[in-house]
């Protein structure tokens, strides 16, 4: 494993459009408060908020400017699914798409350990639940074995043998996987689904814990109209001409990662492909869409918080050693 250096920056980039429409219900979406969020109906530019001298307040993080950039090294230039393990941000946990391994590293480390945990493969997402680490691979398939945080760089966070857990949601193509730790139960993002038509929806499957075994529970459906609406605010419906005759964007929705704010628990779902970051309230209705600079944004397909409530979103490399960890910190409301 070739070691590259890290570069922890702050940087600024062109303005990226900011949409946000707000809902107030407590839905079949999970809320581990019990309180639901709300915000008032509206749709923001934040360009516009920029012209008339400040920056809009709708929206904690600023997408266009991170706290800190680090460096991935070479051999998580594949990285897809990051994590930590419950919030401590001492050690950040990383797959990537080609190895069958379960990395670790403190951000900023020139160097990753890991753990081959299986077969090479394409895993897309890891999460932390009980006592176990649980990886997706790409088809739906889930592979489990016992974990414990490692103890320095040269421990081993696994302790028990691999489980594979099959047929579990429809086929298809999966990239997000997020973990209710609380409530033992794990949250499946369909990329692309054959059975369904993304330009309209797309399905988030609840997995239950029953007696040590994963259970297929609810289904979620994201309203991909409601994202077309706020990246083409034409007010037409899809497909048809709006007054200057030109056709509403269908956004063909494929997204790539999930997770969920701890604090408001609103969920956040981030697309490589769309390049956009899209905020749904408990009830699963779209609250904001974002769009992101690609040239920060080169293809990101990891996301998550710790318990500082810092925002982590990782970019996987078009290059060896160019895959990069971009840290979020929220900034103060007033």
């Amino acid at each position: 494993m070739k070691m590259i250096p890290v570069i922890s920056t702050l940087v600024t980039l062109s303005s990226s459009l900011v949409l946000s429409l707000g809902a107030s219900s407590c839905g079949t979406g999970q809320n581990n408060s019990g309180s639901p969020d709300s915000s008032v109906p509206s749709i923001v530019n934040s360009n516009m908020a920029r012209a008339a001298g400040g920056v809009s307040e709708s929206f904690v993080y600023d997408l266009e400017h991170p706290t800190s950039i680090y460096k991935m090294p070479e051999a998580l230039t594949e990285i897809s699914g990051i994590s930590f393990h419950q919030g401590d941000d001492t050690q950040i946990y990383a797959e990537q798409d080609e190895k069958g391994r379960l990395y670790w590293l403190k951000p900023g480390d020139q160097t990753a350990k890991y753990y081959d945990f299986g077969k090479d493969g394409d895993y897309e997402d890891l999460a932390f639940v009980g006592e176990q680490a649980v990886l997706l691979k790409s088809n739906g398939v889930l592979y489990s074995f016992d974990f414990t945080p490692a103890a320095d760089k040269e421990g081993t966070p696994v302790t028990g043998s691999l489980q594979e857990w099959k047929d579990l949601v429809p086929k298809g193509e999966y990239e997000g996987l997020f973990a209710d730790a609380a409530r033992n139960q794990l949250y499946l993002l369909c990329k692309d689904c054959k059975s369904e038509d993304h330009k309209k929806k797309v399905s988030v499957y609840r997995l239950d814990n029953d007696a040590g075994h994963w259970v297929r529970g609810a289904v979620y459906h994201i309203d991909v109209s409601q994202i077309s609406t706020l990246v083409d605010p034409t007010g037409q419906d899809n497909g048809k001409k709006g007054k200057k005759g030109k056709k509403e964007k269908k956004v063909d929705f494929k997204p790539s990662a999930l997770c969920q704010d701890p604090l408001t628990h609103q969920w956040y779902v981030l697309s490589s492909i769309n390049k956009m970051l899209v905020v749904l309230g408990t009830d699963w209705q779209v609250k904001a869409v974002h769009t992101l600079s690609r040239k920060l944004y080169a293809q990101p397909e990891g996301i998550c918080f710790d318990k500082q409530h810092n925002l982590y979103i990782s970019n996987e490399g078009q290059l060896p050693g160019e895959a990069t960890l971009l840290k979020f910190a929220p900034r103060e409301q007033k």
